[in-house]
């Protein structure tokens, strides 16, 4: 039969194998996120505007609009979005690897794109071990945007991409994220370590 007091007694018992499991996975965490590259993260927002019309209301043109930055945000994943930063800005190399699959993962890993919710408003973000290269990536995504998001959003002359946040670089690393590894690590840590402890003085209980 199992009795809480016992059991929580058992623990204070075994409080320092208890903490050992803890500190391992709190090792481990510190470990894994030891051997990923630090990198610097760089945002700028753009405004996605869908002009009013007569046959279009403010409320549909602003619907309108935020389900434009959404296909946006999908679109600047795409090797074709890739392809247009490449040749508007052959001064700018992107670094990235030559073969097709493996080129479309390294920029899915350097970039994100986000809409705030119930907005048109495009969140972009890079990535980069050097803080400078992040800033000048997500200039030249949200540069491409406004310039020539004409080519993938069809809207023509109704449709306005405006920079209202400037390229802004962090100061320290953004990635990967230490904190929330090792509260991670901690969590997973005393989940382990009580149901081992509770397995062992289940089975000592049931001998």
């Amino acid at each position: 039969m199992f009795h809480n007091h016992s059991f929580w007694h058992y623990l204070i018992q075994k409080k320092l194998s208890f903490a050992g499991l803890i500190a391992l996975f709190l090792l481990l965490g510190m470990l894994i996120t030891v051997v990923q590259p630090f990198e610097y993260s760089a945002s700028a927002s753009v405004l996605v505007i869908h002009k009013i019309n007569p046959n279009l209301d403010a409320y549909t043109a602003a619907r309108a609009a935020e389900k434009l930055s959404r296909n946006l945000a999908s679109i600047i994943y795409t090797s074709s979005f890739l392809d247009t930063i490449a040749s508007s800005y052959l001064n700018y190399p992107l670094n990235l690897p030559a073969a097709e699959s493996a080129k479309r993962k390294a920029w899915r890993k350097k970039i994100a794109a986000t809409v705030s919710p119930e907005t048109s408003i495009l969140k972009i973000t890079a990535y980069d071990k050097n803080p400078q290269e992040a800033e000048k990536l997500v200039f030249l995504v949200a540069n491409t945007l406004v310039t020539r998001g004409k080519e993938y959003h069809g809207g023509g002359e109704d449709i306005v991409i405006k920079l209202i946040d400037k390229p802004m670089t962090s100061k320290y690393p953004a990635r990967p994220r230490v904190v929330l590894n090792l509260i991670s690590a901690l969590f997973l840590g005393i989940i382990f370590s009580y149901l081992i402890h509770f397995k062992k003085y289940y089975q000592r209980q049931h001998r």
